[in-house]
């Protein structure tokens, strides 16, 4: 399963799908971009698309979905909660 992050205007916040690219604003300075982030409050979309299904071992090395596992995902790290709090019997999370 690949996850995409979107901001407001549908530009690539993070990813780790690799038919898309991170928008040069958000790309860290590193990497040649500008290193923009996310404000709190800021409206996001995640995007989730599942890969190719290769049933297991159909080319025969090994590779392939296995049945009765779990496979899990990685979230953007801007999805990541710094903090938790409690309100009112519901969870509340703040963002980095």
């Amino acid at each position: 399963m690949y996850t995409t992050l979107l901001d407001k205007d549908g530009k690539v916040v993070g990813t780790n799908d690799p038919d898309r690219a991170i928008d040069q604003r958000y790309k860290s300075v590193e990497q040649g971009g500008e290193g923009a982030g996310l404000s709190k409050g800021d409206n996001v979309t995640v995007n989730f698309r599942m890969a190719a299904v290769t049933p297991n071992n159909a080319d025969d090395d090994g590779t392939g979905v296995q049945e009765d596992t779990t496979y899990y995902m990685e979230l953007p790290w801007q999805l990541v909660a710094a903090k938790q709090h409690r309100l009112r019997h519901r969870c509340v999370y703040r963002f980095r």
